[in-house]
C-alpha cells in the first residue's frame, strides 16, 4: 500500500498520526486512500474509519467520510462497520463522537441513515446532536434513497427547546432541500425567539426556492414586539419577494414603521432587477404586472424619495426606483427633471442620480447648469456623472466649448473640466489633452486638467501633452480600470507549484498550522468567538472574529462545496449570510452593547469582506444577494462626496479604503455599483492623502520594476482622525498623519484601476519600506492600534508593487511570522501571539492575520506583468 514515507498500512500507527496537533501528513494518507485500487482500498477501511474517529481536527474526518465514499461500500455492509460505530459511540469523548457523525455525513452512503440520525437524537449530549444534525443535511436523498429516519430527526428537531439544535435543523433542511418543510420553516421565521433562529430559517427558504410569497411575513413584522422575530420577518420580505407581492409591498411603503417601510423598498428593488441580485433573469410573472400597481409602487417610492425624513431610506427609494427602469420611467420623466434645482440639497442630489440612470433627455439643461455653476461638489460630481449616462460625447463637447467660452473667468472655468472627469468620452479626453498645448494657463487651470485627465485614466503624465499621447497610442481603452479575475485555488496551485514570487514550503507550512490552529478554535455552528480577550475584554462580536477567521480560509483557496476545511468554511459562510440583516449591514453583538453604536461600523468590515471572499470561492448565486446588500448598504450609508465614517461624525480612511476594495472586487464580478459611490470615495482618498509633490509617472517604467525613483525622493503619508481624540482635539490639531493607513490607501488606488508605476504607489511603497515587519517594533509615525492589520494589508501592497519593495518586505514577513508562531504549550501551537505594542486584539484576531498576510503570495493575483513573477 502506497503511503507518506514513516506511515504504516494499519493499525494504531494512523490513528496516532490523525490524533497528532497537525494534519499535514494524516490529510495525504487519505488523498493516498483515496486513489487506491478497490481492493485495496477495502482492506483498511476499518483502520481508516477507526483513525477518523480519533482525529485531532474536524476536516480530517470528514475527509474520512468523503473517502470511504470514493474507495467503495462493502466495508459498510459487514458486521465490522456497526461494531466500529458502536464502540465510537461509547465513552464520554465527545471529540470521538462528533468526529462519528462527521464520517457519516459526508460519507453520505444510504446505510448510515439509521446511525446517523441516532447521532442527531436524544439521549445524545446536545453537542453530538448539533453535529449531527448539521451533517444531516450533507446527504443527498433520492426517490430511491431518501434518508427517512434523517429526515425524521431534522424534522423533530425543528421543534427542540435547545436553539443551537434547532438552528442545526433548520440548517440541514435547507442544505439537503427538504421542500416538506417549507411550512414548518415559514412558522419558525415567526416564532423562533432566538437570536439567529429565524434568520437561519429564512435562509433555508430561500436555499428551497420558497414561492409562497412575503405578505403575511411583512404583516408580522410590523406588528412584532420581539426584535427577534421582526428582524427574520423583514429579512424573508426582502429575500423571499415575488412579482405577486409588488401590490402587498406597496402597502407596507406606506406604513409608519422605518424598519418595515425599508425593508419593502429593498424588496421591490430585488425583485425588479433579480440579476443584480441573484444572477437570474427576471421572474417570468413580471411582465404580467398589472400597469395599476407599477403606477402606485413607482408613486409610492418618489414620495419617499422626495419626502421621507431618513436619508438610508430615500437612498433606497432611489435605487429602487432606478432597478425598475423602464417600469417606472413613464412617471419618473415627467418628476425628476425639475427637482434638479429643488431647493433640498439631499433631494437634488437624489433627482440627478435618477435623471442619469434613466436617460432621461429633458434633464440634460438643468444637469449642465448644475455642472458649471453650483457651489456643491457632490452635485457637480453626480450632474457630469448622469450627463455621461445621458449622451457622453454631446455632453463632453457642451463642456469644451464652456471652456472655451470662458478663458478668462477664473471662478467657473474649472468647474467644466473638472465635470469632463465624469465623462468617459474619448472627444472630452482628447479636448483636455489638447488644453495643454494652447494658450498659457493660470496654475490652477493646470492643476484642475491633471486631476481631471488623472480621474478618467488612473495614470499620472503630468502637462506633457506629447507623453498623453504616447500613452494613448499605446492602450486600446484609456478608460479601462478592470482588475484580474480573483481565482485563489488556482492562483495557489500555481505559485505553489512554479515556486512564485519567492514563495517557500516553510512559508505555506507556517501558514497552514495557522490554518489548523483556527480550526480547532471554531464553534460547531461554524462561528469563531475570542479565546483570549480584545478591544479591552471584548470577545463575543461573532461577526467581526468569524469573518477575519473565514477570510483567512478562503483566503489560502478552500472553498465550500469540496476538498479540505469543506465544513469549516461551509458553516462559517452560512452563519455570516444567514444573520446579514435585512438592510445588508452584518451581525454585531456585544459590540452594540457595550460600545458606542457607531463603532460597530468598523467591527462590521470584518464582516463584510469575509461575504465577498465566500462568494469569490464557490460564485453561488445564493452568496451574491448577500454580495449586491452589502453594496447597497455601503451606498446608503456613504457621506457625499466623502467616505465612510468611523464614528458618525468622522470620515475615516480606515473605513473608507477597504470599503473601496470591496466595491472594485464587486463591480469585477459584474454587480451593480453605481458609479457614484466610486466619485465620492476617490474624491476622499484624495483629500485624505498628503500628495502635494508635482511628481509624474513615466512610460518607460511602467514595463520594469518599480525600484525607481519617480522625481525626489519621499514619503507618502494618508491622514485620518485618531479615535481617542476629542472633537476639539481634532479641530486644534487637524488629520493625524500615519504610515499605518498608507496600506489601506496604497490598495484602495490599485483596486481602483492605477498603475503600479503611479506615484501614490511608489510613494507609499516608500513610506512602508520605513516600517518593515518586526516584532515588537511598530513603523514611524504609526498607531499601535493596527499593527497585524498593517503587517497583513502591507503584505498585499507590496506584493502588487513587486520587485525589491516586495522582496524586501516578504523576506521581513516570513522571518518575523515563521519565528514567531507559537509550538508550545499544545492548545496555543500552530497560533501567534499578540504583538507586544498592540493591545487591541486577542490571539484568534492576530493568527487570523498572520495567515492572510502569508497569503500575500496569491491572495490577489499580480496586477503587473506575469513576466516580473520570478
Amino acid at each position: 500500500m502506497a503511503l507518506p514515507h514513516g506511515v504504516e498500512a494499519r493499525g494504531s500507527k494512523w490513528e496516532e498520526v490523525f490524533g497528532s496537533l497537525y494534519a499535514d501528513r494524516a490529510w495525504q494518507i487519505i488523498e493516498r486512500c483515496k486513489a487506491l485500487k478497490k481492493e485495496d482500498a477495502q482492506a483498511n477501511a476499518d483502520a481508516l474509519f477507526r483513525a477518523g474517529v480519533g482525529a485531532s481536527h474536524g476536516h480530517l474526518a470528514v475527509g474520512v467520510g468523503e473517502a470511504l465514499r470514493t474507495i467503495g461500500s462493502e466495508w459498510i455492509k459487514s458486521s465490522g462497520f456497526k461494531k466500529a460505530v458502536r464502540k465510537a459511540m461509547r465513552g464520554k469523548d465527545l471529540r470521538r463522537k462528533r468526529n462519528v457523525a462527521l464520517i457519516l455525513g459526508s460519507w453520505g452512503h444510504p446505510l448510515v441513515d439509521a446511525h446517523l440520525a441516532k447521532c442527531a437524537t436524544s439521549p445524545r449530549p446536545p453537542p453530538v446532536m448539533e453535529e449531527a444534525l448539521y451533517m444531516c443535511g450533507a446527504v443527498t436523498p433520492t426517490e430511491e434513497h431518501p434518508f427517512p429516519k434523517t429526515d425524521k430527526a431534522i424534522t423533530k428537531a425543528l421543534k427542540h427547546k435547545i436553539p443551537a439544535l434547532r438552528i442545526a435543523a433548520y440548517s440541514a433542511a435547507g442544505r439537503r432541500g427538504a421542500r416538506h418543510l417549507a411550512d414548518s420553516l415559514a412558522h419558525a421565521v415567526k416564532t423562533d425567539l432566538s437570536r439567529y433562529g429565524g434568520l437561519y430559517a429564512v435562509r433555508a427558504l430561500q436555499r428551497l426556492g420558497d414561492d409562497r410569497g412575503v405578505a403575511h411575513f411583512a404583516e408580522v413584522a410590523t406588528r412584532a414586539q420581539r426584535p427577534e422575530t421582526r428582524n427574520a420577518c423583514l429579512k424573508a420580505v426582502v429575500t423571499l419577494a415575488l412579482p405577486k407581492d409588488l401590490d402587498a409591498l406597496e402597502t407596507v411603503v406606506r406604513s409608519p414603521d422605518e424598519a418595515s417601510k425599508l425593508a419593502a423598498i429593498i424588496a421591490i428593488g430585488t425583485i425588479y432587477n433579480a440579476a443584480a441580485f441573484t444572477g437570474a433573469e427576471p421572474h417570468p410573472t413580471l411582465a404580467e404586472v398589472p400597469k395599476r400597481v407599477r403606477q402606485k409602487v413607482t408613486a409610492a417610492l418618489i414620495d419617499v424619495a422626495c419626502k421621507d425624513e431618513s436619508r438610508s431610506t430615500r437612498e433606497a427609494a432611489c435605487m429602487s426606483l432606478i432597478r425598475m427602469g423602464e417600469a417606472a420611467r413613464e412617471w419618473v420623466a415627467p418628476v425628476m427633471p425639475s427637482r434638479v434645482t429643488s431647493r433640498n440639497a439631499h433631494t437634488r442630489m437624489l433627482a440627478t442620480k435618477l435623471c442619469g440612470a434613466l436617460r432621461l433627455r429633458d434633464a440634460e439643461a438643468p444637469l449642465r447648469v448644475a455642472c458649471r455653476m453650483s457651489d456643491e461638489p457632490a452635485l457637480r460630481m453626480l450632474a457630469a456623472r448622469a450627463l455621461e449616462r445621458i449622451r457622453a460625447d454631446v455632453n463632453a463637447a457642451v463642456m469644451l466649448e464652456a471652456i472655451a467660452d470662458r478663458r478668462k473667468a477664473a471662478k467657473t472655468i474649472l468647474r467644466p473640466i473638472e465635470a469632463l472627469g465624469y465623462m468617459r468620452a474619448r472627444n472630452g479626453l482628447d479636448g483636455l489633452i489638447a488644453l495643454l498645448d494652447g494658450d498659457p494657463w493660470p496654475e490652477k487651470g493646470y492643476t484642475a486638467i491633471e486631476e481631471t485627465l488623472e480621474r478618467l485614466t488612473g495614470h499620472r503624465f503630468g502637462r506633457d501633452s506629447a507623453l498623453w499621447r504616447s500613452w494613448l497610442g499605446s492602450t486600446k481603452d484609456p478608460f479601462d480600470r478592470a482588475i484580474p479575475r480573483i481565482d485563489r485555488r488556482a492562483q495557489r496551485k500555481a505559485v505553489v507549484e512554479g515556486k512564485l514570487y519567492g514563495v517557500r514550503p516553510e512559508v505555506e507550512l507556517t501558514m497552514e498550522r495557522g490554518l489548523q490552529w483556527l480550526e480547532r478554535q471554531q464553534n460547531i455552528d461554524g462561528t469563531w468567538l475570542s479565546n483570549e480577550s480584545g478591544w479591552g475584554g471584548l470577545a463575543k462580536e461573532h461577526g467581526w472574529y468569524t469573518g477575519v477567521c473565514l477570510s483567512a480560509f478562503t483566503g489560502a483557496g478552500y472553498v465550500p462545496t469540496s476538498g479540505r476545511y469543506r465544513e469549516t468554511v461551509l458553516r462559517a459562510t452560512e452563519f455570516l449570510a444567514a444573520t446579514q440583516g435585512f438592510d445588508g449591514l452584518t451581525p454585531s453583538d456585544e459590540v452594540a452593547a457595550r460600545y458606542d453604536s457607531t463603532l460597530t461600523d468598523s467591527f462590521k468590515t470584518y464582516a463584510r469582506p469575509a461575504i465577498i471572499d465566500a462568494y469569490l470561492a464557490e460564485r453561488s448565486p445564493l452568496l451574491r444577494a448577500n454580495v449586491q446588500h452589502i453594496v447597497d448598504v455601503l451606498s446608503r450609508t456613504q457621506t457625499p462626496a466623502e467616505g465612510w465614517a468611523f464614528w458618525s461624525s468622522t470620515i475615516d480612511m480606515a473605513v473608507t479604503a477597504p470599503a473601496v476594495v470591496d466595491l472594485a472586487i464587486a463591480r469585477s464580478e459584474g454587480f451593480e455599483v453605481p458609479e457614484w459611490i466610486l466619485d465620492f470615495a476617490d474624491s476622499a482618498l484624495r483629500r485624505g492623502s498628503s500628495d502635494v509633490t508635482p511628481e509624474v509617472e513615466l512610460l518607460a517604467a511602467r514595463s520594469r520594476e518599480p525600484d525607481f525613483d519617480v522625481g525626489a525622493r519621499r514619503s507618502f503619508q494618508s491622514r485620518f482622525q485618531p479615535l481617542y481624540m476629542s472633537n476639539t482635539e481634532r479641530a486644534d490639531k487637524g488629520p493625524y498623519k500615519t504610515h499605518m493607513i498608507t496600506e489601506e490607501g496604497m490598495m484602495a488606488r490599485l483596486f481602483m484601476g492605477y498603475e503600479r508605476s503611479h506615484p501614490l504607489l511608489i510613494g507609499g511603497g516608500k513610506s512602508l519600506a520605513l516600517g518593515y515587519p518586526a516584532w515588537g517594533n511598530y513603523p514611524p509615525g504609526g498607531a499601535r492600534l493596527r499593527v497585524h492589520n498593517y503587517w497583513a494589508t502591507g503584505s498585499d501592497a507590496m506584493f502588487q508593487l513587486g520587485g525589491p519593495f516586495w522582496f524586501r518586505w516578504r523576506d521581513h514577513m516570513r522571518r518575523m511570522f515563521t519565528a514567531q508562531q507559537k509550538m508550545m504549550p499544545v492548545e496555543q501551537s500552530g497560533s501567534w501571539d499578540q504583538d507586544t505594542t498592540s493591545s487591541n486584539v486577542g490571539r484568534l484576531e492576530a493568527t487570523a492575520l498572520a495567515c492572510l498576510a502569508l497569503q500575500s503570495y496569491y491572495r490577489y493575483p499580480p496586477f503587473y506583468a506575469a513576466t516580473d513573477a520570478k
